[in-house]
């Protein structure tokens, strides 16, 4: 899955194909939208309820997120001038994440055995 979709489409599409394009970078927009916000949820300590339910991508790295599995990010940076706001984006992002699933991982039950 990639990340910060632009709208960039060819103009050599039909418009059908326009469509299905313009549609499937919504999808990965939304779904990335998604888990920025279980992410946020995970980290604010106050919150009792994190929305996994909200998109497929969610629900099914809803374990992984709770510490109960394994997750590896990759982020691609650059290192353009032109495209640092991009990058700092992302990387802040991976960063949120990696907090959120390392204090939760800290947390688990399953992991305080594994560390004993």
């Amino acid at each position: 899955m990639a990340g910060s979709e632009k709208f960039k489409i060819p103009s050599d599409l039909t418009a059908a194909e326009k469509e299905i394009r313009i549609q499937e970078l919504t999808n990965i927009n939304g779904s990335l939208s998604c888990l920025g916000h279980c992410i946020s949820a995970l980290i604010d300590k106050s919150r009792t309820h994190i929305p996994f339910r909200n998109s497929k991508l969610t629900r099914i790295l809803s374990d992984s997120l709770l510490g109960q599995g394994k997750m590896r990010f990759i982020i691609c940076i650059s290192p353009s001038l032109s495209a640092s706001a991009e990058t700092f984006s992302t990387l802040q992002f991976a960063n949120r994440a990696k907090r959120a699933i390392f204090d939760r991982a800290d947390k688990s039950p399953s992991m305080q055995k594994k560390k004993s």
